[in-house]
């Protein structure tokens, strides 16, 4: 059996030592660039997300270079993306391809980890899914100990589009070229701790805040914790949010309006990057460059009035 998945981030090694130790050969995902992307776009339906697309790209990869089983969660929400394993799979069964296709949710914890690796021991799995969970965390640290800047701007949106530079044109590190302090509003920790629903105490007055402002309706995706994760990195002082969305993602054109509202009456910069396959990166470069400089004469000129 040889596994792959699609790249998440920072957090891909973590993924690869994950599926190693439970004996597994492992191929790794590699990044998706402007060549890989257009065979994702190709086969992909003209109006699905660029996430959607980046996966796909890495998939039909995967399997050109030998894989045979794929993995793809699926948190089961209400966004469309519940489907997308769906999709990927009968396109590339249509393409010709012969795979496996393995979907972890939370509903299935661990029985889909036995079904690759049947004779894994129960004890050494909980010990491997500890490690995991420890490597996480540590990924995390080192991310936070090197992530400083003058600035600090919080990134809040999809949260694929948010941690995977392939579909986010490498944001938070060229945020960071430019001196900012760069963090996204939901880390994988937290989208796992989200997913399992251990977060309910976390972010509770932010959430509360959120409620009241959507009068108790209910975005699908990550809306709801864009707007959650906006009134937070206010509240912590942020110097400027950027909404990080694919084009035609609807939970976030959603959420958009109420983010600008929020950031409009507490008098912070807020931008909305939207990415597809079309996006110009040099536009987008130029985009938060400009952001950058906005926020900084923004402090600059407050600092000299008071």
């Amino acid at each position: 059996m040889k596994i792959s998945f699609p790249r998440i981030g920072i957090y891909t090694e973590v993924g690869v030592k994950f599926f190693k130790k439970l004996g597994l050969e492992v191929i790794e995902p590699n990044p998706v660039g402007k060549k890989l992307i257009e065979k994702g776009v190709l086969f992909s339906p003209e109006m699905m997300c660029f996430p959607y697309k980046v996966v796909l790209s890495s998939f039909i990869d995967a399997l050109e270079r030998g894989a045979d089983t794929l993995i793809m969660y699926n948190s089961q929400g209400f966004c469309r993306y519940r489907c997308y394993y769906v999709m990927a799979e009968m396109a590339l069964r249509e393409l010709g391809y012969k795979f496996k296709m393995v979907v972890p949710k939370a509903k299935n914890l661990f029985s889909w980890i036995f079904k690759i690796a049947p004779e894994i021991n129960k004890f050494n799995l909980i010990k491997i899914v500890k490690e995991t969970w420890e490597d996480i965390k540590e990924v995390e640290k080192r991310d936070k100990e090197n992530n400083k800047g003058d600035i600090k701007i919080g990134i809040v949106g999809e949260f694929y589009t948010c941690i995977e530079p392939s579909a986010n044109f490498n944001l938070v590190q060229k945020l960071r070229n430019y001196g900012a302090q760069v963090d996204i509003g939901m880390n994988v920790s937290e989208f796992i701790r989200h997913g399992l629903k251990f977060d309910r105490i976390e972010k509770w007055k932010e959430r509360k805040i959120a409620k009241k402002l959507l009068k108790g309706e209910m975005i699908a995706g990550h809306g709801f914790d864009s707007i959650v994760n906006s009134i937070y990195f206010i509240r912590k002082g942020y110097d400027g949010i950027i909404l990080a969305m694919p084009l035609t993602c609807m939970p976030e054109c959603v959420a958009e309006p109420f983010i600008k509202k929020i950031c409009d009456e507490n008098n912070i910069p807020f931008m909305v990057l939207r990415f597809d396959e079309n996006v110009s990166e040099v536009n987008i470069d130029n985009r938060i460059n400009a952001f950058c400089e906005l926020i900084r004469r923004k402090k600059w000129r407050n600092l000299h009035l008071v």
